[in-house]
């Protein structure tokens, strides 16, 4: 076999024994990370020491282990960089160095740029790649300084733009300030005409003067005696505006009471003769049934029917005393109140089903309002969420929350009901409204509570969920120092 390497002093150390020596001295001259890949192990297999002074890792962490092992080293942008680069070298049948630049992060947490050079290494028997060798080569350096090269481009690039803009700016001035001089000259020839011209006028306005200053001091007298009438005049156009506004308020007012009146006939014809037409026709049924069971459930359904037009005549009642009645501040003791509304409603089909939590807050302050208006807002309230209670909620509760101030009272009444839907949320407070077919009520409780409340200089808000529950919050101002004046 022929020598290829007759008298080479490289070949001549491999022969005498000491390759291992040699390379070990070649790669510790080198200022490269060389690194040998196992495609087939997936593996380092050798790192010379530079790793150590370039990223300030062991050489002996990084052999025998993955590429994914380390991937926590390479910057999450390039991963698909050096991945892709690898696969180009092993299936590279010309052998061509690849060449490629990516991020590597250093014992430190520091990111590096470097430079790999990528090769085969090794091939097997069939001629596919088992080793890659790569050389890492550091080139921060060379990127910190390409981006400020960049950033300086870019500043000179926009500082040139900018003085460009400049100094068409100063030609435009330029021309401009010749224009002006030019139009500033014949205004001046111009002006020394207009001042002869207005030499000449002024001589004329002063006798103008003279006669003008004779017919002002007639003028005088007569704007003194205009600026009486004037007065008079803004005096009754005042008295006229208020009796116009008072006038149109009052019309407004007895254009909604009407509609409300017109309502309020029609409900109440409505919801009084539907009960009577119940009756008529059990009574009709009990002439003809001769079953005693039959006539049992006939004379309570009747007597069901009665018991709604006795609630509905209450509500009217009720309505009418609330409308009418003047305020009659008194000291309000709401646990005394409460435990009356309570007493009244323990019949209730649901009262023994809902927890009732009060809690007030008085702070030594007494409150001073309307009883009777109190207690109406209270009693519809506290009913509404008795006779509404959610059937499906294990534990149904109203609370029941009375904040007292100097200035005012906050009562906030919550529970867990059968809630209103959105749609409706806006109506609740309408005359003869019904928030749920489970009603059966006169449709005017709510609306008595927000009369009771705008009567009182108060303000209420309600906010529910349907299937959830409701939750009304009041806020009346305290009376008593009207009280103490009375």
């Amino acid at each position: 076999m022929k020598n290829n390497f007759p008298n080479n002093s490289l070949h001549n150390l491999f022969a005498k024994g000491n390759e291992e020596f040699f390379i070990d001295k070649l790669l510790s001259t080198v200022p490269d990370l060389i690194y040998i890949y196992d495609l087939i192990d997936n593996q380092y297999i050798f790192l010379n020491d530079k790793i150590t002074h370039l990223f300030g890792y062991r050489s002996e962490d990084w052999v025998g282990r993955s590429l994914d092992e380390v991937k926590d080293k390479i910057h999450p942008q390039d991963w698909e960089i050096i991945q892709q680069a690898w696969q180009t070298v092993a299936g590279d049948t010309n052998k061509q160095l690849l060449i490629t630049e990516y991020r590597i992060k250093n014992a430190k947490e520091q990111w590096f740029w470097v430079k790999d050079h990528i090769k085969i290494f090794e091939q097997n028997s069939e001629g596919t790649v088992s080793r890659i060798i790569g050389a890492i080569e550091n080139i921060t350096p060379q990127k910190d300084a390409e981006r400020d090269i960049q950033k300086l481009t870019r500043q000179y690039a926009y500082h040139n733009q900018r003085l460009k803009e400049q100094n068409q700016t100063l030609a435009e001035h330029e021309k401009k300030l010749v224009s002006t001089n030019e139009e500033l000259l014949i205004q001046q020839n111009d002006l020394k005409m207009t001042l002869n011209e207005l030499s000449i006028k002024h001589q004329e306005l002063d006798e103008v003067n003279e006669e003008l200053m004779s017919q002002q001091e007639n003028l005088k007298t007569a704007f003194a005696a205009l600026s009486i009438k004037n007065q008079e005049l803004d005096k009754a156009n005042e008295v006229l505006t208020i009796q116009t506004n008072e006038m149109s308020k009052l019309v407004k007012e007895l254009s909604d009471r009407n509609f409300e009146l017109d309502q309020f006939v029609y409900k109440i014809s409505h919801d009084i003769r539907s009960p009577f037409t119940s009756i008529l026709g059990l009574v009709n049924l009990m002439k003809v049934e001769t079953d005693p069971v039959r006539l049992q459930e006939s004379v309570k359904h009747i007597e069901k029917s009665v018991l709604r037009l006795d609630n509905f005549v209450k509500s009217m009642l009720n309505f009418a005393r609330i409308s009418r009645e003047e305020f009659y501040p008194e000291e309000v003791f709401f646990y005394i109140l409460i435990d009356e509304c309570l007493n009244d409603y323990k019949y209730l089909e649901n009262f023994g089903k809902i927890a009732i939590n009060i809690k007030i807050e008085d702070n030594q302050h007494k409150f001073y309002s309307d009883l009777i208006r109190i207690n109406s807002i209270f009693r519809n309230i506290m009913s509404n969420a008795i006779k509404y209670s959610n059937p499906y909620q294990e534990n149904s509760f109203l609370d029941i929350n009375i904040q007292i101030f100097p200035e005012n009272a906050i009562i906030t009444f919550t529970d867990n009901g059968i809630g209103i839907r959105e749609e409706l949320l806006s109506k609740v407070f309408g005359m003869f409204v019904r928030a749920t077919e489970r009603s059966d009520g006169s449709g005017l409780g709510l609306y008595i509570v927000k009369q009771s409340v705008e009567r009182l200089n108060g303000k209420i808000e309600i906010d529910s969920e349907y299937g959830k529950g409701t939750t009304i919050r009041i806020t009346l101002p305290n009376m008593l120092n009207q009280n103490e004046k009375d």
